[in-house]
């Protein structure tokens, strides 16, 4: 039995779909008590509910288990409360180790970030990199520690780390921040933008790329999981020319989005909803560096497919699921 948590996200219901897709049976599906299984309809998986920071709630979710792929996570642009995201991100993970370890299964992979990592000296970011100080941003912090967490447990159980940059892409069913901007440029020709841009990847490669790391990834190893970095301006444009036929992008001045990302985090907390930018989002999409994954692609034979593709079939997926979601979350 292969287990996965945090089955009903964006990234656990498509990486189900690719593992039935090739072959796989007896998939258990973790999600949390009373979640939205909308994700997961129609999907072939035995469903468990269990919450990763409550440990007496694990041990029926590993009955029969042997393999654990754990994505369960909460992710923050520097919104969210620091003792949540480390009883989730850190001590959630520790708890799943714990259960692995009881349950004796054959391997544990965990799905990390490329945020765990320390800020490199040169150009590019890759395995070589440290391991984000304590110091830094609290989800930085967090993936950190709960990636040190894994590595650490190698010696005791086979375990691996796969680390994904940017995800975005089909089946996005509770409207990712990605997915949200996405949509509000399909709702009008035009927008202003923030400078800078990210490595994204297709959610849909990195299903594909985690199976690969569960097979075949080398125990006690990380394996970046990106593709390429594209202007946040250009997403945008591609995005409006595919929806409106013509696209009309303004640039924020670099001095001006400081300013304003410290003002829009505030007002997110006043009004209580998730902010679309922080200081922390400027200060990621401003990195100076690239994403080196050709680990993956040389160890595991690990390949993506455009980006303008994904950006493509994300625009088409969501003119068929406009309603999906229901907000974001």
């Amino acid at each position: 039995m292969l287990l996965v948590t945090g089955a009903a996200g964006h990234l656990g219901n498509v990486l189900i779909r690719h593992l039935l897709e090739r072959g796989y049976t007896d998939i258990r599906a973790m999600v949390l008590p009373g979640e939205d299984r909308t994700p997961l309809a129609g999907l072939n998986v035995d469903i468990a509910e269990a919450d990763i920071t409550r440990p007496e709630m694990l041990p029926a979710a590993f009955e029969g288990v042997t393999r654990v792929m754990h994505l369960a996570s909460l992710v923050s642009i520097g919104d969210a409360a620091e003792d949540l995201i480390q009883r989730v991100n850190v001590e959630g993970t520790r708890n799943i180790i714990e259960a692995s370890k009881a349950a004796k299964v054959e391997r544990l992979l965990y799905v990390g970030s490329i945020h765990a990592f320390a800020r490199p000296d040169g150009p590019l970011l890759n395995e070589q990199v440290p391991l984000a100080p304590q110091t830094s941003a609290p989800y930085e912090r967090t993936k950190s520690a709960a990636t040190r967490l894994v590595l650490d447990a190698a010696s005791e159980l086979d375990t691996v780390v796969a680390a994904p940059s940017g995800v975005f892409g089909p089946f996005d069913f509770k409207r990712s921040e990605v997915g949200t901007g996405i949509r509000q440029w399909m709702e009008r020709p035009s927008t202003v933008m923030l400078p800078g841009g990210y490595d994204f990847v297709d959610v849909r490669d990195v299903a594909e790329g985690l199976r690969l790391v569960l097979e075949q990834g080398r125990r006690g190893q990380v394996y970046l999981l990106g593709n390429e970095w594209i202007e946040m301006a250009e997403m945008a444009r591609q995005v409006m020319h595919q929806t409106h036929g013509r696209a009309k992008v303004t640039l924020i001045p670099l001095f001006m989005a400081h300013s304003l990302a410290k003002v829009a985090l505030w007002d997110s907390k006043r009004r209580g909803v998730r902010p679309v930018l922080t200081p922390y989002t400027l200060e990621t999409l401003m990195a100076p560096y690239r994403l080196d994954w050709s680990k993956a692609r040389t160890e595991l034979g690990f390949t993506v497919r455009p980006i303008s593709q994904t950006a493509e079939d994300t625009v088409k997926w969501w003119q068929e699921n406009w309603e999906a979601g229901g907000g974001r979350r």
